[in-house]
């Protein structure tokens, strides 16, 4: 059964909500009441834990090949180079903001 969705101080399931309900409603689903947004004032740890997102991204052969070869040089694991060279890129991306 589906589990519908009704406008805050909506209380009887009859009842017709006025259009200042609705609006309140549809701007609390949007998120502009500041919900699921990200707290900038909040300390981000560049060591913390990896477990906030996960992506997949797939290769063709040769990328794969590029990937594997150069990780082995630096001694890294794919990953570790794969999260090196983004966050190099986006350090330099910083630098020339500023």
């Amino acid at each position: 059964m589906v589990n519908r969705r009704r406008p805050l101080g909506v209380a009887q399931e009859n009842s017709v909500a006025t259009a200042a309900q609705i609006e309140s409603f549809g701007s609390a689903a949007d998120g502009n009441k500041g919900m699921n947004r990200v707290d900038k004032s909040k300390h981000l740890d560049p060591q913390g834990t990896r477990n906030y997102k996960n992506i997949r991204l797939p290769f063709n052969e040769f990328e794969y090949a590029r990937l594997e070869h150069f990780s082995a040089i630096l001694g890294r694991s794919k990953l570790s180079f794969i999260r090196c060279a983004v966050t190099n890129l986006i350090q330099q991306l910083e630098d020339e903001e500023v």
